[in-house]
């Protein structure tokens, strides 16, 4: 998972603690960090604003989307296979050079199945398909499946499919030349600004389940500088200058409280479950 704004300093709030590339495992513990910005200590003075990360499993590289420079970093972890670690190298391409258009390069994905990368575009809607080496293969529109600012696109190594996320609670599944096939609703999983995604086995359910993982940005700092400075609070504390989403409005009795993680996978699997009864 990585972090494109965490290194901001906005009113003389910073946030940052050395690392803006986490690897997790599916329950949410942090196996490492890295750093691959230019804020020193780093090996890996890569960018301030890796957007989207994506793993190339036939050569072990990483893709970063970077949407401060309009660019697809192509890093070789090396030797010892890990990122931000002395000994990684790596190349780029533009996302707007020789023929491309896509001014906001957000999330990235390998297929596996062609070897090539799709990158969602924010600002114009659109989905970009490229070869590893940057060559330009082709793009599709998205805004007229309802996904007003694609933030993430993943790619579906059951079907050959890909998932795209917008930030206003959609994911949509289409083909890889733009043919829409199905859409979720996951705006019940409570989420402010959804910005990444991944498709990987479930961590609750039956053997060969598989669930949508969602990153949710919260409040921006820029609209808060404060905003994740949450160490002075206690889990019960509410802001009432800050929290604008208040409880209390809903209807019946509650018998009991699911930690957020199992509740969102709860909402995907039951909407897996209703989209694999009317899917042809």
């Amino acid at each position: 998972m990585t972090d494109g704004e965490v290194e901001e300093t906005v009113n003389g709030i910073e946030h940052f603690e050395g690392a803006n590339v986490w690897e997790l495992t599916r329950n949410g513990a942090v196996i490492r960090t890295a750093n691959v910005s230019s804020v020193p200590p780093t090996a890996v003075p890569m960018t301030n604003e890796p957007a989207g990360v994506a793993f190339n499993p036939s050569n072990g590289h990483y893709y970063f989307s970077a949407d401060d420079g309009k660019v697809i970093f192509d890093l070789n972890p090396g030797p010892d296979g890990l990122v931000g670690t002395v000994g990684d190298t790596w190349t780029s391409f533009s996302t707007i050079a020789d023929g491309n258009d896509n001014v906001d390069p957000e999330g990235v994905t390998y297929n596996t199945f062609n070897g090539r990368l799709y990158v969602a575009d924010g600002v114009n809607r659109e989905i970009y398909e490229y070869e590893t080496n940057g060559t330009l293969v082709g793009h599709f529109d998205v805004l007229g499946f309802g996904v007003n600012d694609p933030e993430s696109v993943e790619f579906n190594p059951v079907s050959g499919t890909l998932f795209v996320l917008s930030q206003d609670s959609l994911i949509v599944e289409t083909t890889t030349s733009g043919t829409l096939l199905a859409s979720v609703d996951i705006s019940a999983a409570g989420g402010l600004k959804h910005a990444g995604l991944a498709y990987a086995p479930a961590t609750i359910g039956p053997p060969g389940a598989r669930s949508f993982y969602v990153v949710d940005r919260g409040i921006d700092n820029d609209v808060d500088p404060d905003a994740a400075v949450e160490s002075e609070r206690t889990t019960t504390d509410v802001d009432p200058d800050r929290e604008f989403f208040p409880a209390g409005q809903g209807v019946g009795s509650i018998d009991s409280l699911l930690p957020a993680g199992d509740l969102v996978h709860q909402i995907v699997d039951e909407a897996e479950a209703v989209l694999s009864k009317i899917r042809p």
